[in-house]
């Protein structure tokens, strides 16, 4: 008989063999003690990369979103008494269009009032806390800041602000204001491109900013839309982007109905 058959716990040398099964099991440990380093190490590399992907695609989202209203104001002002585009809502500090008529005609679907990105799009819609359809009424700035007029920078915005909210445009404004204020949108003829119509709601509350880097998609007088950072410690920031934009727009309103939906 073969005599490596009658000592099989031997090695050739005469040393005794660790048993298969326990060589197997701190072999198997040592895999999985790697695997899971390598893994919890890729897994740290790769998340910036798919945040950022995810961060890309809403925010393509919200562009799509001011695009697509852009072309709804620009329809609604060519078939419009005067070719005027949509008053601003009649619930103070509310900065959206007045949706008596632009909804359902020119707008189809509020969610193209919610930018995907932001914090609160998962939870809050635009429509009845019982029934759960959607309400033009409850249509809300908490996504997009809309005026009814073209800015260009902080002074136009502080001018306009205070105009709207003093209920009279001569209460509370300097005589001497240098901008030509207002560029109203009732005025297709105005300078194209150079005046914002709509753009991402700013707040001085950063949980509140839809966007990680924070920052805000504008949408130009003459359709295009561009992201810009916001930097508030920037001692020359772009409009609408700017710490006095995020204070004077970036309250929500109070004067929604109590139906609406949190």
């Amino acid at each position: 008989m073969d005599e490596r058959l009658e000592a099989p716990n031997e090695a050739p040398s005469g040393q005794p063999l660790a048993p298969h099964s326990t060589r197997r099991r701190i072999l198997t440990w040592a895999e999985l003690l790697l695997s899971a380093a390598l893994i919890g190490l890729l897994a740290i590399l790769l998340l910036p990369a798919v945040n950022a992907a995810g961060e890309s695609r809403y925010r393509t989202r919200c562009q799509a979103n001011l695009k697509q209203l852009g072309l709804a104001f620009k329809m609604f002002a060519h078939e419009s008494q005067g070719e005027r585009w949509p008053a601003l809502s009649p619930v103070p500090g509310n900065w959206v269009p007045d949706l008596r008529s632009f909804y359902p005609d020119y707008c189809t679907d509020l969610e193209i009032f919610i930018c995907p990105s932001h914090p609160d799009s998962a939870t809050h819609r635009f429509e009845s806390r019982e029934s759960g359809e959607q309400r033009p009424d409850c249509v809300s700035s908490r996504y997009y800041v809309y005026t009814g007029f073209s800015l260009r920078d902080d002074y136009d915005a502080v001018t306009l602000h205070d105009a709207l909210t003093s209920g009279d445009w001569e209460v509370d404004r300097d005589v001497d204001v240098q901008s030509p204020l207002p560029y109203a949108l009732d005025l297709l003829n105005g300078p194209s491109g150079s005046g914002v119509v709509l753009w991402d709601r700013l707040s001085l509350d950063t949980s509140q900013i839809a966007h990680r880097p924070f920052g805000a998609n504008v949408l130009f007088m003459d359709g295009h839309v561009e992201f810009r950072p916001y930097e508030p410690e920037n001692p020359d920031p772009t409009f609408p982007v700017t710490s006095v934009s995020a204070e004077l727009f970036g309250p929500l309103p109070t004067g929604l109905p109590s139906e609406c939906a949190p």
